[in-house]
């Protein structure tokens, strides 16, 4: 997401790329001894570049399966929300972060102290998600309590479908999220 780079939008299936994300992550989540859940409408939209809501979930998923212990669930769930914006939410069973830490987990480079120094990673996941968002004109909300999870949601703006959504086109996203 740079200067350079132009911000191209168009009519993304949230639920094909949610689906296909999540999929790629089943194997992981099982090999932790978690449940890995979507849960949503199948009928959403997204206004967005082609790549931006596969980074932001992927980015997601690996903070919500990073930081939920054995036994724990991820959800990922989708709905559509108000303001014709489409909501798509990660929630976890994990360690939660402290409240002291919420504003700026969505700063480069910082961890937060619960868990941060044992848990792999270079602490640009959040705020990569916070930028991806806002250049798209949505919002990101950041709800945790600590020991119980977090839940992260994102809300993009809206865009009607220009194709009936069929098998075909879904499974079309569903390879090209697959491929990043």
């Amino acid at each position: 997401l740079g200067a350079d780079q132009p911000l191209v939008r168009s009519a993304q299936p949230v639920s094909a790329t949610v689906d296909a994300i999540t999929e790629s992550f089943q194997p992981l989540a099982e090999d932790k001894g978690l449940q890995l859940n979507v849960e949503g409408n199948d009928e959403l939209w997204a206004n967005c570049a082609q790549d931006a809501l596969e980074k932001i979930l992927l980015n997601l998923l690996s903070n919500a399966i990073k930081f939920t212990p054995a036994g724990g669930r991820v959800t990922v769930s989708t709905r559509s929300g108000d303001n014709d914006m489409e909501e798509v939410s990660v929630s976890d069973t994990g360690i939660g972060i402290p409240e002291e830490e919420r504003a700026a987990v969505f700063e480069r480079f910082h961890r937060a102290g619960n868990g941060g120094e044992t848990v792999p990673g270079a602490g640009i996941g959040l705020a990569l998600v916070k930028e991806l968002v806002l250049a798209h004109e949505g919002e990101v909300l950041l709800i945790s309590q600590l020991g119980e999870g977090t839940t992260v949601t994102v809300k993009l703006p809206r865009c009607e479908a220009r194709l009936p959504q069929t098998g075909k086109i879904r499974e079309a996203s569903t390879l090209e999220a697959m491929a990043l």
